[in-house]
């Protein structure tokens, strides 16, 4: 499919499922002929873990106001974000997931 839309519509992109960064089918065509899944950028660094305090800087919708993660542990009786944080930093990268408020 991706072939012939770039015939079609011009230059297409994928997006590397690992790092979530885009690649043009020209440079993914040759992995993808040898697999179905690819990671294609192996040569970016790992980003770190973040930190408590950058985890402290999301925001949450707590009791219909927008409050910092680190206020919510403060005055919430559970944290039910806990647990989903880690991988909603991951997968969205942390300067991203400090731009989106979170919502239970």
């Amino acid at each position: 499919k991706q072939w012939y839309q770039r015939r079609v519509r011009g230059p297409s992109f994928l997006l590397c499922p690992h790092k979530h960064t885009w690649w043009p089918v020209e440079h993914c065509q040759p992995q993808l002929d040898q697999s179905k899944f690819v990671v294609f950028d192996t040569e970016a660094p790992e980003e770190p873990a973040p930190t408590e305090e950058q985890f402290g800087s999301l925001k949450v919708l707590f009791n219909q106001q927008l409050c910092l993660y680190s206020m919510y542990k403060v005055i919430s009786q559970e944290d039910c974000y806990e647990d989903i944080l880690p991988d909603f930093v991951k997968l969205t990268g942390l300067e991203n997931a400090q731009n989106i408020c979170i919502y239970n």
